[in-house]
């Protein structure tokens, strides 16, 4: 798989969101960011009713997805596709902002923990 991969899964991911019954048009933004002191980022932003702790739970182990039928992902790994172009992929969704930080203590167990 190529680094442009994980842009097709944060789409599919959007795709698969769950909105409010009030979003008429559910909408994704994608932005490359740059920030003097980190550098160069990926920032997307969508309008969806945001994660769950069962999704955050989800989202931090290795196969496993709580998508069920008719959305587009299922097997647990698409987000995970962002490590290929980041060693510090954030989240920050309604009441959860955290991080993979394979440069911490956890190196690329980061990915999984």
């Amino acid at each position: 798989a190529d680094e442009c991969h994980c842009f097709w899964e944060l789409v599919q991911n959007a795709d698969d969101n769950k909105y409010a019954p009030d979003v008429e048009v559910p909408t994704l933004e994608m932005s490359v960011q740059v920030d003097p002191t980190l550098g160069a980022y990926i920032m997307t932003v969508n309008n969806e009713v945001g994660l769950t702790g069962k999704d955050v739970k989800a989202l931090c182990d290795v196969n496993a997805s709580l998508k069920g039928i008719g959305q587009t992902g299922h097997k647990g790994i698409g987000w995970k596709s962002v490590f290929r172009v980041s060693d510090c992929p954030h989240v920050i969704s309604h009441a959860f902002a955290f991080k993979f930080d394979v440069m911490g203590p956890l190196g690329k167990l980061a990915y999984v923990t």
